[in-house]
């Protein structure tokens, strides 16, 4: 393509460039410096947008953007500092309508070697990659564009060079010619005809989100499985590892997508002290940091905001590209899995997608490596296993909700539950008998196990009966588990090694609190179970209610974390699968979801009374009592969740 023609995207589009700056992403990947496609529907050749009149994506609306700051259309489209169209004419719907507050958070941006120049809040909808800068819009004049600014920040910007010498098929989507075998791809369906990101010789690192918005999804999702460290449970290492997600971290993530109820400077400062306060891999702290930060945050200083997203989305790409030269294949998964997570919560669902299949090549690299088809090898230790046993489920887990939620009926989400079932039936106990793991361990990636397949509760309202022996396996293994936790806090209190019993105990809470759950959903879910899980559910209640009574309102926030983590996930994928069903082929479904509802209420309500926990109880499930209860309903409800903090 020379530089005189237009890209294929943009006569598609039916649009025009005014600028040189931001580019569509057609132009962009093609090395065009303008877009030279122009509408003839209303306008001649050549012709350009006035200081004066409305941008066509406004007029289109029949409405005026009454915002303090210009809409994203104007902006692009240099249509002055506010949509000029006749307020009279407006209509009533607004649902297109880009809050005050939000601009400067759904933004599409270039990567940039330097990281105060990388993002800007002036982003454009449909303009795809554009290149973005931080300066305050007051600074410019209130009737100022970008690129009139006169601190001149909004200049071009070079683009980066990154390289990926080692550009092998656990970092390569091309196709199922590549895949290692042992495991089927998902194939997803996509509508963009470009790959949004690109690593491969010098191309560019950018973002280009279509941001298509199913209705099933109005707000961010859920805090991902991803986050539920297991080394929550350690009890005697406290050091993170190379792919820990520490606590800090994920209390961050949920804050910053769910913690409206702080405002202004008080919000900020709790950002602040969690991003100097964590301590993990630099990885996984910037992607955390910068990915999933502030789509909904109500923040008042913004600018501070853009510039710690800016700095932190360049370090994390810089560890993205260290990463794909490695020959960690889990570790490359975990990294894919953790961007396509992060991308899932600012609904770029092209990008979710790839990273995705590049997390599941990886993850097949992995399994060839580190399960043997006979003996153990000397590299398994149980550190390593356990590191990819978690990352399996949580790849099958992403990939099924990510399913769920993307519009793709139930019928679609069949591979997936199979491959998680061969999973459970054929590989776990093959490494079970290869690496002797800890109670700790077998209980993590059991519970983890059963919470999964809860989620994946088929229509027909099989239950969970064809799951009987690894349901009693994980009860059992975790009663076990809390059993050897209670044993050791008093020895811990006796050598007066408080900081190892704190551990200790926050360990043995999670396990009662996980436990009690279990055994009352499984309860309910199956009859036939139910008599021997109240037992033991009352027995975990009894020891959880002790232990509760010397807790601080800290380690009430992390419990509250750990369980949210699994159950409004499985909430999530019934209420995003009964959208799709009938009212006669959902009624089992139906019934699977109040049922979770209801136990996860139920158990709040016998916490003590002086538990935060039971304060906000009746905010987070709202609606969770009804029967059927639309997703956006349950997401705006759990939203209400006061976090504490």
């Amino acid at each position: 393509m020379t530089a005189k023609r237009v890209c294929l995207a943009c006569r598609i589009r039916k649009m025009r460039c005014i600028r040189g700056t931001p580019r569509c992403v057609g132009c962009t990947e093609s090395n065009i410096d303008k877009c030279l496609y122009v509408s003839t529907k209303k306008r001649g050749a050549g012709s350009t947008l006035g200081m004066g009149e409305a941008c066509q994506r406004c007029r289109k609306r029949k409405r005026r953007c009454d915002a303090k700051q210009p809409c994203t259309a104007c902006i692009r489209l240099d249509g002055g500092s506010e949509c000029v169209y006749d307020q009279s004419r407006a209509m009533k719907r607004t649902r297109d309508r880009l809050p005050a507050d939000a601009q400067h958070f759904l933004i599409s941006f270039k990567y940039a070697p330097n990281p105060l120049n990388s993002l800007s809040p002036w982003a454009s909808e449909d303009a795809g990659v554009s290149n973005f800068h931080v300066s305050s819009p007051e600074s410019c004049g209130s009737g100022a564009s970008p690129t009139q600014c006169s601190t001149s920040p909004y200049a071009p910007l070079e683009k980066p060079h990154v390289t990926d010498s080692n550009t092998s098929e656990t970092a390569d989507s091309s196709g199922p010619k590549k895949e290692p075998p042992g495991m089927q791809l998902v194939l997803f369906r996509g509508d963009s005809p470009e790959p949004p990101f690109q690593l491969e010789g010098k191309s560019t690192l950018s973002f280009s989100p279509l941001l298509r918005l199913p209705s099933i999804i109005p707000r961010p999702l859920h805090v991902p499985f991803s986050v539920m460290n297991p080394k929550h449970f350690q009890i005697s290492d406290t050091t993170p590892s190379e792919l820990d997600l520490s606590f800090r971290v994920a209390a961050l993530r949920r804050f910053r997508l769910f913690g409206t109820h702080l405002t202004g400077p008080k919000q900020e400062a709790v950002i602040r002290a969690e991003l100097t306060n964590t301590v993990v891999h630099p990885f996984f702290t910037h992607a955390t940091a910068a990915l999933g930060m502030h789509f909904r945050a109500n923040i008042s200083d913004t600018q501070d905001v853009v510039r710690l997203h800016a700095k932190h989305s360049q370090l994390a790409w810089e560890q993205i590209a260290e990463i794909s030269k490695g020959n960690d294949a889990s570790l490359k998964a975990q990294a894919y899995l953790q961007v396509a997570t992060s991308s899932l919560y600012g609904r770029w669902f092209d990008f979710c997608r790839q990273y995705l299949t590049r997390a599941c090549i990886a993850l097949n690299a992995a399994k060839l490596r580190f399960i043997p088809t006979t003996g153990r090898p000397p590299e398994l230790t149980e550190d390593v296993f356990e590191k990819f046993a978690i990352l399996s489920q949580n790849i099958y887990l992403e990939n099924y909700l990510f399913l769920a939620v993307d519009g793709v009926e139930p019928k679609m989400t069949t591979r997936i539950e199979n491959e998680f079932q061969h999973e459970l039936q054929q590989i776990y106990p093959q490494l079970f008998e290869t690496c002797p793991l800890t109670m700790r361990t077998q209980a993590i990636l059991l519970v983890k196990g059963v919470i999964l397949m809860m989620s994946l509760c088929s229509a027909d309202g099989a239950g969970l009966g064809r799951w009987k022996q690894i349901c009693d396996e994980a009860v059992a293994r975790l009663r076990e588990y809390s059993e050897t936790l209670l044993r050791n806090i008093p020895l811990f209190t006796e050598i007066g090694d408080t900081h190892g019993a704190e551990i200790v105990q926050n360990s043995c809470v999670g396990c009662l609190a996980h436990l009690s759950v279990l055994c009352d959903l499984i309860g309910r879910l199956e009859p036939n179970f139910k008599p021997r899980m109240d037992t033991v559910c009352d027995w975990s209640l009894e020891r959880l209610g002790t232990l509760t009574k010397e807790m601080s309102f800290d380690e009430y926030t992390y419990l509250d974390l750990l369980l949210k983590i699994s159950w409004e996930r499985s909430l999530a994928v019934f209420d995003s699968r009964i959208q799709y069903l009938s009212h006669e082929e959902s009624t089992s479904l139906r019934r699977h979801r109040t049922a979770v509802s209801e136990a996860w209420s139920d158990f709040k309500a016998k916490l003590p009374n002086e538990s935060p926990l039971t304060i906000t109880a009746h905010l987070t499930f709202v609606d969770g009592r009804q029967e059927g209860s639309s997703y956006p309903n349950f997401m705006l409800a759990s939203e209400r969740w006061t976090y504490g903090l």
